[in-house]
């Protein structure tokens, strides 16, 4: 289930997928915690109000990267397929969980020749 979560162009079962969007989904939330602490530390209070802009960026930043290197690595640059990427992104907007969802299914496709 949470086999080679670092290739992108491997082929997922529907298990895999749910096991890579758990795995990212907790990554993603772990990145974003340290991140927040460092910038605690090294800013103080002062970065409080920016935290949250700072968290909603990479909630639509980090679904957009994944999915566009998952359809880099399969070479599935097919309309749709960039559709999906790009969706996943707008969908970050409503946080990292949902955005994470469209980037899971891109891993289910198949590696394009």
């Amino acid at each position: 289930m949470f086999s080679d979560l670092f290739d992108f162009a491997k082929q997922r079962t529907r298990k895999e997928a749910l096991g890579f969007y758990i795995a990212y989904s907790i990554l993603t939330i772990m990145f974003l915690f340290l991140f927040g602490i460092l910038m605690a530390l090294v800013f103080g209070d002062k970065i409080i109000p920016q935290a949250t802009q700072i968290g909603r960026s990479f909630a639509v930043l980090i679904p957009l990267v994944l999915s566009f290197e998952i359809v880099r690595q399969k070479k599935a640059w097919s309309f749709s397929n960039v559709l999906l990427a790009l969706l996943s992104g707008i969908l970050g907007v409503f946080g990292i969980f949902v955005g994470l969802i469209p980037t899971a299914y891109l891993t289910t496709l198949p590696m394009q020749k």
